[in-house]
């Protein structure tokens, strides 16, 4: 079988071989045929076509047609060569600016009038917006690791399907800036939670874009932000890979003031409301039904781990570490359904001594699963949705604690992370280079806790620095170890 034309292009190079420019800037289509259909001196052994075009984006979708109808030719006829070189003699006399296709080539090579099969020629890229997105998708998966697939997908997926949805599922090369400002136009009256949300989830997208949708409905402007970088960066992958004509990303790009600062986003608990939640009649009457009830909130409120790499531990990763004797919390994503915001977020914790004196190292040696909290089920956005869920309808309620729901308040689950960064910051002058590794923040991000490169914090260092933490507020002698069956 001939080699396939459309690799000749290496990855690194953004020209493809086949494309060329003559002395006029004007691009041709060159290829030269593989030695094996080169029967005799009068065998066609070079083929070189004018594209008509100085624009090289027209000219890498033009060679790009060129050079699967080759490839086409190929698989039809790579064991005929003569059959071949017919093949390729009739795409050359039939073809101008856009070559004919395999069925009408065959016709020729059967001896039919080309007369009979009309061509119509145009400078499509023969992708729609859809089949794009697919080849978009299979680049981008190969970059994730496995565990992140499925998720990332989904969330990508999601956003350039409704940019599609919006614009029309239209050729590539016809794209233009019109149809993504209107894009950017309609997607700012979109309400969220469009599918699921009882006023729009069976209306048509026309038919919510005409409604009058309230201002407290609508995307927030977070989530526009993450529609319009993902469409975005589709939009120049579109461009650079020669789809389409014209770079479309600029519309999209500074429209949303950048969110605010993840620490500002949520607020850290009130001395007040760690009293509320941990000497709740839930922990003092030893109530709770399910374990990660009872110990989801304390292995947070003493590690600030994030919600979900602790709703979803294995019993294996609670060890203590042979060298040490330090017990740990080892915060990875080495398992089925288990997945961390970043790599760099894998880290040792070590657990407070409070924690085991309220029987959580017992409590975990009891545990015969692999993982440590059964109770909890994976969904959409892993294991900790479902708590979060239980967390908000319990200590939120306002027949219970009422936690955080004061105007002008943002508290939930991840609030307990700011706590603990709070405390160790403010409190005990904890240097930020070894919260962050505490924490799962990557040193030299400059965007998070840290500022500049250190190197990682020793496991003992770390167990001093989180033994230190006290919770004044907190009559953790009055909570009542968790009763299990």
């Amino acid at each position: 079988m001939a080699q396939s034309v459309v690799h000749m292009a290496t990855s690194r190079s953004r020209t493809p071989s086949y494309l060329t420019k003559n002395r006029l800037g004007i691009y041709q289509f060159q290829y030269r045929v593989p030695r094996r259909f080169t029967v005799n001196s009068n065998t066609l052994q070079r083929l070189r076509k004018s594209l008509a075009t100085r624009d090289r984006n027209t000219a890498l979708i033009l060679a790009r047609r060129w050079a699967v109808v080759l490839d086409d030719i190929s698989q039809a006829y790579g064991n005929q060569p003569e059959n071949y070189s017919n093949a390729v003699r009739a795409l050359v006399k039939h073809s101008k600016q856009v070559p004919i296709g395999l069925p009408q080539i065959k016709e020729v090579v059967a001896g039919k009038p080309v007369a009979q099969m009309p061509i119509q020629l145009n400078t499509k890229s023969s992708f729609s917006l859809s089949g794009a997105l697919k080849k978009y998708l299979a680049e981008k998966r190969k970059t994730w690791s496995p565990k992140a697939i499925a998720a990332n997908e989904r969330n990508l997926g999601l956003k350039i399907e409704t940019f599609i949805q919006i614009v029309g599922d239209k050729d590539c090369a016809i794209l233009n800036t019109p149809h993504v400002l209107d894009y950017k136009g309609k997607l700012l009256q979109l309400p969220a939670n469009r599918t699921k949300r009882k006023e729009y989830r069976s209306l048509t997208l026309d038919e919510v874009l005409v409604m009058d949708i309230p201002e407290s409905h609508l995307l927030s402007a977070e989530t526009l932000s993450g529609h319009l970088n993902k469409v975005s960066a589709f939009l120049d992958w579109g461009y650079r890979n020669g789809l389409m004509k014209a770079d479309l990303k600029l519309p999209l790009q500074r429209v949303i003031k950048k969110p605010k600062h993840a620490i500002s986003q949520r607020d850290a608990f009130s001395p007040n409301d760690l009293k509320k939640l941990f000497n709740s009649d839930q922990y003092l009457n030893g109530t709770h039904k399910q374990p990660s009830h009872f110990y989801v909130p304390l292995l947070a409120l003493f590690s600030g781990a994030r919600q979900n790499e602790l709703c979803q531990l294995y019993k294996a990763d609670v060890y203590q570490e042979r060298e040490t004797g330090i017990w740990v919390l080892d915060i990875n994503e080495d398992g089925e359904e288990k997945h961390l915001k970043k790599p760099s977020h894998a880290r040792l914790v070590p657990i407070h001594p409070k924690l085991i004196e309220l029987g959580f190292i017992e409590f975990v040696k009891r545990v015969t699963t692999q993982r440590l909290f059964t109770d909890l089920k994976f969904k959409r956005d892993g294991y900790g949705q479902s708590f979060s869920r239980w967390f908000n309808e319990t200590y939120r309620n306002s027949n219970n604690c009422n936690v955080g729901q004061k105007a002008g308040e943002h508290k939930n689950f991840h609030s307990f992370r700011h706590t603990f960064i709070t405390c160790l910051t403010n409190k005990h002058n904890t240097p930020q280079h070894k919260l962050a590794h505490i924490v799962g923040h990557r040193p030299g991000d400059g965007s998070e806790t840290i500022q500049r490169y250190t190197k990682l914090t020793e496991l003992k260092d770390r167990y001093n620095i989180i033994r230190q933490i006290e919770w004044d507020s907190i009559d953790f002698s009055a909570i009542q170890t968790l009763r299990t069956a």
